[in-house]
């Protein structure tokens, strides 16, 4: 009855446009088959909406009562996401008809995500002809990049023929990224059984077995060493010549590492190693609200537990793991399996939080089983630093939310930034108008990016392209108020700021306070660096402006 009238007014254009987009997600998520051609029909490109509408034909096997045609529209898209959504649709639908172009698309050379969604559009149409063409694709593709894609489609209905071609794929050194495999066999109800079976007597590289074991460990129930993770653990151990478990350290051991943080850890270095890609730390944890959101902020982290405590949780981290951060692993009626961190559950659905930070919605009623499982960081992250490495990070842990230089304060800073990877050649002088469009130049690859506690970017995070004279990076700008908004860099040494691709702000200005005018909404600032005149890293904050009306935050998590 809901659904009903939700479509009354749109259709009434009773609803303003930019709320019927979150509404007909709705609809395509809990309507019937008329109702769901009517989403699909004011869909467009949405990928809310189109990711809605194959979640009801996966969940609820209701797919729209007429207009599916239109389909083949999306998948001839010149626009990458728009058209991976249409081959997923393709296949969740049934379009046998399109079955020579979703061939065609996985087998080409365009976007890597068009190709994926084209196979895994296949893998759902499940018929004699579309599993041939993926068994011979994971056997003989025309690279092993191709041949994981077919693997990893393959895995979600033959995972025995899959994980046959899978083992061998996983022992080469280059040119495969064995990641998306392992989370193609985790996902799937027999999965992990089908690819310990395929290991046994087989090598495979040592970090494609490492890769595995991360990914496997947080799917392992607490205590178990039968079920299926644990088997594959075993095996991928086995077969990459891996020793076994976690290093458990003694408590003379601990006291002898506690010692030695406090009097010889250099918590400058730390913070540098736990900003490096070789730990990923940040991608599951945030300080000051700024990076990932799976494992707990560690802003005051140094004030509420002891050092003997984050090191047992680093080098194991399923002895304690701290509430509501147990994983949970749901099984669904159609065999998918989906684990991550519970991060809410209604009536009628369970949102988890994988990983990666993406959020894995299911229905209940499509839930067969779920079980809890043990903490998401996997062990042995710290295997590759040296001694004086991990000492200057269980220092540097061990400091933060102390009175100090690793309090974070209550100065609102920007903390998540996109940095330029590679800067266009031939940019001139800052002018105007901004030199790169920013955030929705899909032809520029920007680089997550955080501020050291003290709310810092610094120059070694933001000058990527040491070639290039600038640098560029931008923070988002949330106004929740409108009126005037006020913020400030720590300097205008060489440094320009645009808003909406006009300058704001340069650093020939006498004061580096900026006031901005602006109503409600999302606001990406650009700031564009000299890389000879700078100096110092970059900052900037939010500053009250007397009297003012509006009020703002930076964006943060991930």
């Amino acid at each position: 009855r809901v659904v009903g009238r939700l479509v009354a007014l749109i259709r009434d254009e009773k609803i303003p446009d930019d709320r019927q987009e979150g509404l007909l997600e709705m609809v395509a998520l809990q309507g019937d088959s008329a109702q769901l051609a009517f989403a699909f029909e004011r869909a467009g490109d949405s990928q809310r909406v189109l990711t809605a509408l194959a979640r009801s034909a996966r969940e609820r096997r209701v797919v729209p009562a007429s207009g599916r045609e239109k389909v083949a529209a999306l998948v001839r898209s010149s626009d990458a996401p728009a058209q991976a959504a249409g081959a997923r649709l393709a296949g969740l639908w049934k379009m046998m008809d399109l079955r020579p172009r979703l061939e065609e698309m996985a087998k080409g050379r365009g976007d890597d995500s068009v190709r994926v969604a084209a196979f895994d559009g296949l893998a759902n149409f499940s018929d004699n002809a579309s599993v041939a063409f993926l068994k011979e694709q994971s056997a003989s593709g025309e690279s092993a990049k191709s041949r994981g894609m077919a693997v990893s489609a393959l895995a979600s209905i033959d995972p025995v023929t899959a994980a046959s071609h899978a083992v061998e794929l996983l022992g080469r050194k280059q040119g495969f990224d064995p990641l998306p495999v392992f989370a193609a066999f985790l996902s799937r109800q027999g999965g992990a059984a089908a690819l310990s079976s395929a290991l046994e007597a087989k090598k495979i590289d040592r970090d494609a077995g490492r890769i595995g074991i991360r990914l496997t460990e947080p799917r392992q129930p607490p205590g178990d060493t039968d079920g299926p993770e644990s088997q594959l653990i075993q095996a991928l151990r086995k077969a990459a010549g891996l020793s076994g478990g976690p290093r458990k350290l003694t408590a003379k051991e601990i006291a002898r590492l506690s010692r030695d943080v406090v009097e010889r850890g250099d918590p400058a270095r730390g913070e540098a190693l736990y900003h490096s890609g070789a730990l990923a730390c940040l991608k599951c944890h945030a300080i000051g609200g700024a990076g990932g959101l799976v494992g707990p902020d560690l802003s005051s982290i140094g004030t509420t537990a002891q050092l003997d405590y984050l090191i047992d949780s680093i080098f194991d981290p399923n002895k304690a793991i701290k509430e509501n951060y147990h994983s949970t692993t749901a099984v669904t009626k159609d065999g998918r399996v989906l684990t991550g961190i519970k991060l809410r559950e209604t009536g009628s659905e369970l949102i988890l939080r994988d990983s990666e930070g993406r959020e894995l919605p299911v229905r209940r009623d499509n839930i067969a089983r779920r079980s809890m499982g043990g903490s998401l960081m996997p062990s042995g992250l710290t295997d590759s630093l040296t001694s004086d490495e991990l000492r200057d990070l269980l220092r540097f842990l061990s400091e933060i939310g102390k009175i100090g230089n690793y309090s974070v304060g209550k100065t609102p800073f920007a903390r998540r930034w996109r940095v330029l990877e590679k800067v266009p050649p031939g940019l001139g002088p800052a002018g105007e108008t901004a030199p790169v469009s920013g955030p929705d130049d899909s032809n520029l690859q920007w680089v997550s990016s955080y501020s050291r506690v003290s709310g810092v970017l610094p120059l070694s995070q933001l000058q990527l392209d040491r070639v290039s004279p600038v640098s560029f990076a931008w923070c988002e700008l949330r106004v929740v108020a409108a009126g005037k908004i006020g913020i400030k860099p720590n300097s205008g040494q060489g440094l320009t700021i645009y808003l909406g691709g006009k300058k704001v702000f340069s650093g020939d200005e006498s004061s580096p306070a900026v006031s901005l005018d602006l109503p409600v909404g999302v606001y990406p600032l650009l700031f564009r660096v000299e890389s000879k005149s700078r100096k110092v890293g970059l900052s900037c904050e939010l500053v009250e402006i007397e009297g003012a009306k509006g009020r703002a935050q930076f964006v943060l998590g991930r």
